[in-house]
């Protein structure tokens, strides 16, 4: 991938029922763990519900989790403003990326890809994963509705809406 600078790159088992995609570096993953949803609080909720889900065998705060799942990104590189701050991958960006995590999908095969959020779904479905993809609300919806205390109904909500979308029984 030419002119592509690879900050941030998937990890899990492989191959794998599950592949959870993110749409992109966030500052901490790229910067701190090199691996995303993992180290901001998105991320730490993320790995949480994973180990309630029983496909994680660490807990929120490790930085290389031991998945029973496989965890990526759409981009593999943080997308920035010119100030600094992160934004959303332009479709342009998401494309430049699409060989990248074809070749990604290919080593993991999946059963299921799982989007985490609708922009993700909607790309991955319009780019030849439509057969595969299963769409789950991004992490950062239930951080925002109060999810990283513990004991919140919001984390609880994340649980039970997971488990039901990807048909887990626990």
């Amino acid at each position: 991938m030419a002119g592509l600078e690879l900050e941030c790159d998937g990890y899990g088992c492989v191959p794998s029922y599950f592949m959870f995609v993110g749409i992109s570096a966030g500052q901490r993953g790229a910067l701190i763990s090199k691996v995303p949803l993992t180290k901001d609080a998105s991320g730490r909720i993320f790995q949480r519900c994973l180990k309630v889900l029983d496909l994680s065998e660490s807990d929120e705060y490790s930085v290389s989790p031991k998945l029973k799942c496989y965890v990526t990104n759409l981009v593999k590189s943080r997308i920035l403003t010119k100030e600094g701050k992160n934004r959303l991958p332009t479709q342009r960006e998401m494309i430049d990326w699409l060989p990248y995590f074809e070749k990604e999908v290919e080593k993991v095969q999946p059963k299921k890809i799982v989007a985490l959020g609708s922009l993700v779904a909607e790309f991955l479905r319009r780019n030849g994963f439509r057969h595969l993809v299963i769409e789950v609300k991004h992490p950062r919806w239930y951080q925002a509705h109060g999810a990283l205390s513990l004991g919140s109904s919001a984390f609880e909500d994340m649980v039970r809406d997971y488990k039901q979308i990807l048909g887990i029984k626990i």
